[in-house]
């Protein structure tokens, strides 16, 4: 066990606001990560100068490979330490013993102690099957990419005051000057905010076909009405080319959407600019959430008749109701394979949420797991959820073998899973509402559910509703449905 000691300090204003900090230090650091998770978004973490990073790859072999690099002396293994994993599954219980080797604590009592920060692929969620792995495509996003960092900046909204949380090794007993460098990164422009930049429209380099969704949307309702399945989700991708700020395009994402499960990551030439209104699992010790979506309708924010008219027509619809029991049931399901007998129930059976730019109904599902043998129980809570039921559809294997034989194109970490883990307590979203950038190439998704009577022309203003936050955020203006 490798006991990481953070030394804490409460900077005192003035002070910049979360997205003008993430500007300043996108500028100067390498490796970023920024949390912007629950309800009522009062929580944000922004981490630099990762000092133990594992990743996860699938080689063009189809084979995987596990590296680990710790800054000198933080582990007893080498700085660089690259191993052949034989599956996903032995992968998962390395990453386990990677989080459970680590002790995270604050010197400060009551403080909220800083945490690994990442994302699983949803590749990674299709290895897990055998029943799917051949068809999952190689990719060129890692499978699976966690950091624990050196220095956290904590914003609480509510109280609009940082907390600052530095590295204290016995190596570099450097954390006051860390945190003084990091007061002084917060002051570096006071309360001047980060200027609105002007939206220069990306380059559009490839758009959806009408017809091949139309011809996509027809092929599942035909394995539904041979009884394959009751529903799979469908995507479809957008790329573009831009040479704008990913800081100013994240900024610009979460005005749009004010998404309750943003997230911003920066590594190497890729960054992960999402705006996610699911939470996919909520972890506090052995008690467990799930919150899918299923059940969408776009906003008309500017005419409030009918943006009401269009949350009462997804309330009363009885094919969105099914859709949401379907998933709700097949989380059940995930859930009970983890969880103690008799723990498992819906919470909230269905609900609405309002967003900018679309209405949602969702569910809550609850457990509590069962006790691990060893360990803190995370890679067996990947192997039973992963991918989420809600991007796949029902029944799961079945769904996601047709989402891949019919897509033709990895989904890498669309639709799979960002967010923070500290010992038995974590929180992950769905990677969806995001953009996928390697350079200067932006890649977004957006998908719909599609059951026996899905009506493809709803299907597709749905997705289109789904892309049009993330799109405007790169300057790019869609109509109503795909092929705008």
């Amino acid at each position: 066990m490798t006991n990481f000691t953070f030394k804490c300090c409460l900077p005192d204003p003035p002070h910049q606001q979360p997205i003008d900090l993430l500007n300043t230090l996108s500028v100067t650091d390498g490796d970023l990560a920024a949390l912007q998770f629950g309800d009522s978004r009062d929580e944000t973490v922004i981490a630099c100068r990762p000092i133990i990073t594992w990743t996860l790859y699938r080689t063009a072999r189809g084979t995987l490979e596990s590296e680990l690099l710790a800054g000198p002396g933080i582990l007893p293994s080498q700085p660089a330490e690259i191993k052949p994993q034989k599956s996903i599954l032995c992968a998962l219980d390395d990453w386990e013993a990677i989080l459970d080797g680590t002790c995270i604590h604050c010197d400060a009592p009551g403080m909220i102690p800083p945490r690994w920060m990442g994302f699983i692929s949803y590749t990674a969620g299709e290895l897990l099957e055998a029943a799917t792995a051949e068809a999952s495509a190689v990719g060129q996003w890692p499978l699976m990419r966690w950091q624990l960092f050196g220095r956290y900046y904590i914003f609480n909204s509510t109280t609009q005051r940082w907390i600052l949380c530095a590295q204290d090794h016995a190596q570099d007993p450097g954390a006051g000057r860390a945190l003084a460098d990091m007061t002084e990164a917060l002051q570096a422009t006071g309360n001047q905010p980060m200027a609105q930049p002007t939206v220069t429209q990306a380059t559009v380099l490839a758009v959806p076909q009408p017809d091949r969704l139309m011809e996509d949307i027809a092929a599942v309702q035909q394995y539904i009405a041979a009884g394959d399945i009751y529903q799979a989700n469908l995507a479809v991708p957008w790329t573009a080319g831009t040479r704008e700020s990913p800081v100013a395009i994240y900024r610009r994402l979460f005005q749009y959407t004010a998404a309750p499960y943003s997230a911003f990551l920066r590594f190497a030439n890729h960054h992960i600019i999402c705006a996610s209104p699911e939470l996919f699992l909520q972890r506090a010790g052995q008690r467990i959430r799930t919150e899918p979506i299923k059940g969408t309708r776009p906003r008309f924010s500017h005419d409030p008749p009918a943006d009401e008219a269009q949350f009462r027509e997804l309330l009363q619809s009885v094919k969105d109701q099914a859709e949401l029991n379907m998933i709700t049931d097949l989380l059940r399901n995930d859930l009970g394979k983890i969880c103690e007998y008799g723990s498992v129930r819906v919470e909230d059976p269905r609900r609405l949420q309002a967003h900018p730019t679309v209405w949602h109904t969702c569910s809550t599902v609850i457990g509590t797991l069962r006790k691990p043998r060893s360990g803190s129980g995370w890679a067996s809570i990947i192997k039973a959820m992963c991918p989420g039921g809600s991007i796949t559809g029902a029944p799961k294997i079945r769904a996601m073998q047709i989402i891949a034989a019919l897509e033709r194109f990895p989904r890498d970490v669309y639709c799979g899973h960002i967010g923070w883990i500290n010992g038995s307590n974590g929180s992950l979203n769905i990677a969806i509402r995001s953009i996928f950038m390697r350079g200067h190439s932006a890649t977004i998704y957006a998908g719909a559910g599609i059951v026996a009577d899905s009506s493809p022309s709803e299907e597709s203003r749905e997705i289109a509703a789904k892309a049009k936050a993330p799109l405007a955020a790169l300057g790019v203006a869609i109509d109503e449905s795909i092929g705008g």
